[in-house]
């Protein structure tokens, strides 16, 4: 019981979320404001995306107010992976 025993995935649209934005900064972003993605095990690829949600809970994380932003990778790259650790740059 817990234990998942099956994940599904779309590999055909990727999504970022950042779960890490604090309070000060969440403010700042917007529904469709552009980003631009890289990824750590990928550093000369830069891929373009959107934001598509922002979770209006807060979660507390090591006593710091985070909130979760979903963003929707308009590129793709097939050295991409589920998983990947990923820096989102707003625009």
């Amino acid at each position: 019981p817990g234990i998942p025993i099956v994940s599904l995935a779309d590999l055909n649209a990727w999504q970022v979320e950042t779960d890490d934005l604090s309070e000060v900064d969440v403010v700042q972003v917007k529904i469709d404001q552009a980003v631009t993605i890289t990824l750590d095990a990928l550093p000369n690829v830069k891929l373009a995306g959107v934001v598509t949600s922002i979770v209006p809970k807060a979660q507390t994380k090591r006593g710091d107010v985070t909130y979760t932003v979903k963003i929707a990778v308009k590129e793709t790259e097939p050295r991409l992976k589920w998983g990947m650790t990923a820096q989102v740059t707003l625009k």
